[in-house]
C-alpha cells in the first residue's frame, strides 16, 4: 500500500500545474488534516500495522515533526496561483498552514 500512496502523491505533486485554486488549497488542507491525525496516533502511541500511516508519515513527517520541504513546496505552489484564489480558498489555505 505504500507504493501506492507514494505514486498517488508524485502524481498528484507533478500536476499540481493544473489545479485550481479551490482543489490547491483542498489538498494542502486535507494533507494538514492528516498530519493532525498522525500526530495524535504517535503522542498514542498507536501504530497502525498495515503500513498507511507508516506510509502516511513517511511522507508528511520527519521524525513526527511536519515534513517542511513538502510544505514549502505546496505553499510556493499558492504563491504561484495566489491571483485566483477566492475569499474561500484562502481561507482553507490559511487554515491549512494553522493547522500544522
Amino acid at each position: 500500500m505504500g507504493s501506492h500512496i507514494n505514486q498517488l502523491f508524485e502524481h498528484t505533486q507533478s500536476s499540481l500545474k493544473t489545479f485550481g485554486s479551490k482543489d490547491l488549497s483542498q489538498a494542502i488542507y486535507n494533507m494538514a488534516k492528516l498530519v493532525v491525525i498522525l500526530r495524535k496516533s504517535h503522542s498514542s502511541g498507536y501504530n497502525r500495522t498495515d503500513g498507511i500511516a507508516s506510509s502516511l508519515s513517511n511522507l508528511l513527517l520527519k521524525n513526527g515533526r511536519v515534513n517542511d520541504d513538502l510544505f514549502l513546496f505546496l505553499a510556493n505552489a499558492s504563491v504561484r496561483e495566489m491571483n485566483r484564489f477566492n475569499a474561500q480558498s484562502l481561507s482553507n489555505l490559511a487554515y491549512a498552514y494553522a493547522l500544522i
